[in-house]
């Protein structure tokens, strides 16, 4: 229909029919023009005209926990109740009644009772406060359930809140061994009470794990709280070691003989260690996986042997101390020979004198003797 017009001549007409809650109906709408039939009729519906009341919900709200569970002595909690359709200029009256197993004046205050509440014009929420009374019994869940009785939803609208026990909260940190110079991370175990928590540890930091790096061995202390204020505290100790590899020893080999001789490094720290050292300044030289202190270093070649690092596998890095001394000497001898003053005789001697080397001395001569004066 193009360039129609009405210049106003619309009468505002109201229709009402009494309806069964959750039944289907049709609406038909006739107009009768019997005055001109040159006129045109039109039939306006007005925007959100059609209502048969509003309809609602009730949700429990505990702004702790985030949710329709209320621990005792842990805050207040809240029934909300909430528009769902309707006429929001009009006002909505919500008949409830109130059941559970929790009981009034004895595990809550409120002024929720069996009867109704109206959320006003223009308002789309109205809210009645529950007071959570700690009566510091154990009693296991108990419940408050608000059941609205709505003739325009075919499923009454249930809210419930569950008045529970404050679970003891727990805390356990575990004490480390670390190097100096290397961080440490201190991961909390924390159980029961109800979250979030919040940490407050003894060097100032309020982060959920520990990260410092100590030069000195320690104790550290860590207080938990919980969503309803309850506290828990642990402590643990903290040991900063120093990584050191002390070198001692002397021994004297002979040269060209396959001889060895044995220094001793003395490690501080955990291991594996992993050794460098020197010998007469020269080297390096490195032997790594030591998994026992004190450790045996086979020495081959002579000289001053010192420790240049020491490092631990999991990169702990420390310095050396003291010296080792592996010696060579070579052994010396001079004869006085005698001989037998006629054939026959049996008057000769052989006086060996031996010096140099490391005593005691081996002898083996031709003729089979082993002392060191065969004659």
């Amino acid at each position: 229909v193009q360039d129609c017009q009405y210049d106003g001549w619309t009468t505002i007409l109201t229709a009402v029919a009494n309806v069964i809650p959750c039944e289907t109906y049709s609406i038909k709408l006739a107009v009768g023009d019997g005055g001109d039939n040159a006129f045109d009729s039109a039939v306006f519906l007005e925007a959100n005209s059609f209502a048969a009341g509003g309809t609602a919900e009730v949700i429990a709200s505990v702004p702790v926990t985030q949710s329709g569970d209320a621990y005792e002595g842990c805050g207040d909690a809240y029934f909300v109740f909430n528009r769902s359709g309707g006429d929001p200029s009009q006002p909505l009256v919500i008949n409830f009644t109130v059941g559970g197993t929790a009981t009034a004046g004895v595990d809550y205050n409120s002024t929720i009772t069996t009867g109704s509440i109206t959320i006003p014009p223009f308002q789309n929420s109205v809210q009645i406060p529950v007071f959570i009374i700690n009566d510091l019994i154990t009693e296991g869940a108990e419940s408050i359930i608000l059941t609205l009785e709505d003739p325009c939803n075919c499923t009454n609208a249930v809210g419930m809140m569950f008045i529970l026990d404050k679970p003891p909260l727990m805390v356990d940190i575990q004490g480390q061994t670390v190097c100096q110079g290397l961080p440490v991370q201190i991961q909390p175990t924390v159980s029961g009470g109800v979250p979030p928590y919040t940490y407050q540890w003894s060097n100032g930091s309020q982060a959920p794990m520990y990260i410092a790096q100590p030069q000195q061995s320690g104790t550290v202390s860590l207080t938990v709280t919980d969503a309803c204020g309850q506290t828990a505290m642990a402590t643990a100790n903290i040991t900063v070691y120093q990584m050191t590899a002390n070198i001692t020893g002397t021994a004297d080999i002979c040269p060209g003989s396959g001889d060895t001789g044995n220094l001793t490094v003395t490690f501080t720290g955990p291991g594996p260690w992993n050794l460098t050292y020197l010998i007469n300044g020269m080297g390096p030289y490195t032997i790594n996986g030591i998994t026992q202190s004190p450790y045996t270093l086979v020495a081959t070649q002579p000289g001053v042997y010192t420790v240049l690092a020491v490092v631990q596998q999991n990169g702990c890095f420390g310095m050396g101390t003291g010296q080792g001394v592996i010696t060579t000497s070579e052994v010396d001898f001079a004869s006085a020979v005698t001989a037998v003053s006629c054939f026959g005789e049996s008057d000769g001697a052989i006086d060996l004198t031996v010096s140099g080397g490391a005593t005691p001395y081996d002898f083996d001569w031709s003729n089979g003797a082993t002392v060191e004066d065969p004659l």
